[in-house]
């Protein structure tokens, strides 16, 4: 381990490192659920079927929103955390 990582590693809190692995968890379930929306959209694109590409879009907006607010979360910590 580089010096650099040793010092980062040893100046963070438990409790900071907990929701580092929190937010990263909850980070990979949403770009999950981003990749699985997006097939979804894809797949109503092609089936001209309004009603469907609606609801996929929608379905698309929320998950792109929660993407925004868990990056906007681990922004801030970095930040809080320096």
């Amino acid at each position: 381990m580089s010096a650099v990582r040793e010092e980062v590693v040893s100046c963070l809190s438990e409790q900071a490192w907990k929701n580092l692995r929190e937010l990263e968890s909850l980070h990979r379930v949403v770009q999950q659920n981003h990749e699985r929306v997006m097939r979804s959209l894809d797949q109503a694109a092609l089936a001209s079927d309004r009603t469907q590409l609606r609801v996929a879009w929608n379905q698309y907006r929320a998950v792109v929103a929660d993407l925004g607010r868990v990056t906007e979360d681990i922004e801030s910590l970095r930040l809080t955390l320096g």
